[in-house]
């Protein structure tokens, strides 16, 4: 964009004008989240969450995508003639959406509950402040200021590294000294990051249903290579070998027979047992490779969430419906609930849901 050819007075007045526009349009983006979580739209589309919608769908980054959730929550607690100064607010930087924001967490931490009157006069605390001001005012305030410390945050430093800022409790400390202790024959003194990453390898082995499948592949892969390896065995005559060599053919034939029928019965009842429940469910989850497997049937996404997965029985099992490998699909918690809503209602299932 060219914009050589404005005044310094043009130009000026024209920055202003975006600026007020784009605030307005946040607001008005923060009203149409709201409506979208009421109904749970998201769901429709393939997305498991608000948050999975809003960075995956509206490619907005973590950080933003949480400032705009979190703003809007606050939006919806509150009651409407406050909502209504709110958006002004926002709509001519009395305030800003990262103090809306903040003001949402400290709510959601705190063991107090606070009156929509209360979150109303809070609100008008915050007007006007920088960020760091509200942050001490919070801290003023707070039935429990530990909690309202900033304990996570991650931040990209480059293609393939990743800065990660926690505070960690004493138990924590201890068990990565402890870690560290065990693990010296290997390294006198790894980094943070090399114990989180031996911690977390460690327990993804024990519990990742994919990784153990694909041990299980090795283990079958060796199993059939030592199988077709030839095995040279020690000839030794003995009397049995030579009692065999003495049998006719006819009688060795019909003794291999007699040996036959005496295992089909065995093996005929080995193979009649149905699989368990749980080897079944495990199949569904190897089959759907361990993600939602909802599919948007307007626009094709497939949601495709790892978190939280649950087996859904597409018949459903109060209406008569079993535990088949094709009557089970995988699905996360909140497309679950969603085909259940479908199938049951909302009046029946709106229990099951948590609040957002």
């Amino acid at each position: 964009m060219d914009l050589y050819h404005l005044s310094d007075q043009e130009l000026w007045a024209k920055t202003d004008e975006i600026v007020s526009q784009e605030r307005k349009h946040t607001t008005e983006l923060l009203w149409h989240l709201r409506e979208i979580s009421k109904r749970k739209l998201y769901l429709d589309r393939g997305f498991s969450s608000l948050y999975n919608y809003v960075t995956v769908g509206l490619k907005y980054t973590p950080a933003s995508a949480m400032r705009r959730i979190k703003a809007m929550k606050l939006l919806r607690a509150l009651p409407e003639k406050v909502q209504k100064k709110v958006e002004e607010s926002l709509n001519t930087g009395k305030v800003s959406l990262s103090n809306v924001s903040s003001l949402q967490s400290f709510l959601e931490k705190e063991k107090k509950i606070y009156t929509p009157e209360a979150k109303q006069e809070l609100f008008s605390k915050i007007e006007g402040k920088s960020q760091e001001e509200c942050q001490k005012l919070f801290f003023s305030i707070s039935t429990d200021p530990e909690k309202i410390l900033p304990k996570e945050k991650s931040r990209v430093v480059s293609a393939t590294e990743t800065e990660l800022k926690i505070i960690a409790e004493e138990k924590l400390m201890q068990n990565i000294q402890r870690l560290k202790e065990l693990t010296a024959h290997k390294n006198s003194n790894p980094s943070y990051a090399e114990v989180f990453e031996m911690a977390t390898e460690f327990m993804l082995n024990k519990i990742d249903p994919e990784r153990n499948q694909e041990k299980k592949s090795e283990r079958k892969s060796k199993v059939q290579i030592q199988a077709r390896e030839p095995q040279v065995l020690p000839v030794q005559e003995n009397k049995a070998s030579q009692n065999f060599a003495a049998e006719s053919p006819n009688s060795r034939n019909q003794n291999e027979i007699n040996s036959k029928n005496t295992n089909a019965p065995q093996k005929a009842e080995a193979n009649s047992n149905p699989p368990s429940e749980a080897s079944i469910k495990r199949a569904a989850l190897k089959r759907d490779q361990y993600r939602c497997t909802f599919k948007d049937l307007i626009t094709g996404k497939i949601c495709g969430c790892k978190y939280g997965l649950e087996l859904d029985h597409i018949h459903p099992v109060a209406l008569g419906g079993k535990s088949t490998l094709d009557n089970l699909r995988v699905r996360c918690r909140a497309h679950n609930l969603l085909e259940a809503e479908r199938v049951f209602g909302k009046s029946v299932m709106q229990n099951y849901y948590k609040n957002e």
